[in-house]
C-alpha cells in the first residue's frame, strides 16, 4: 500500500481496527480546537472513522488533558465538508496525541466515510493504473 496508508508504527497500531489515513499532499486536513481556555488551529495528521491525530507543536501546557474538547474538521476534496465533534484524548507522544470521537452526527460520520471511501478508491485506482502502465512499457 502507499505510504499515506501506512498505519502508525507504534505498538498502538496492532490494536487499530480502522485505516488511519494520512492527509493528501497539498490538502491538509484542518482541525479547529476549543477547549475551556483555548481555540486553536492545526493540521491533522492522520485520521479514521473513530478518531483524528493531531500535532502541537507548542505542547500541552494550560491544557485540561481530562475535559473533553470541541473540534471542527475541514474535510478537503473532493468531500470539502466540515464536521463538529467532541473528542477526548487517548494517548499523547511529544506533542502528538490521539482524539477519540465521543460524539459524532450521523451526518458528518457519513461526510468522513465518504472522505475515507474516495481517497481509498481513488488510490487504488492510481496503483492499479501505474501497475498498468509499466507493464505496457
Amino acid at each position: 500500500m502507499p505510504d499515506n496508508f501506512t498505519l502508525r508504527a507504534d505498538n498502538q497500531s496492532s490494536k487499530r481496527r480502522l485505516i488511519r489515513l494520512l492527509p493528501e499532499e497539498g490538502h491538509p486536513i484542518r482541525i479547529d480546537l476549543m477547549g475551556k481556555n483555548f481555540i486553536e488551529v492545526n493540521i491533522a495528521t492522520d485520521i479514521s472513522l473513530r478518531g483524528v491525530g493531531i500535532d502541537v507543536a507548542h505542547g500541552f501546557e494550560g491544557y485540561n488533558l481530562a475535559d473533553k474538547i470541541e473540534i471542527l474538521i475541514l474535510l478537503p476534496i473532493p468531500v470539502s465538508y466540515t464536521i463538529s465533534a467532541t473528542v477526548r484524548i487517548v494517548h499523547i507522544r511529544d506533542s502528538f496525541f490521539g482524539a477519540e470521537f465521543e460524539r459524532l452526527e450521523r451526518k458528518d460520520y457519513k461526510k468522513l466515510h465518504a472522505y475515507i471511501a474516495s481517497r481509498l478508491l481513488g488510490e487504488s485506482l492510481k496503483i492499479r493504473l501505474l501497475h498498468q502502465l509499466r507493464y505496457f512499457s
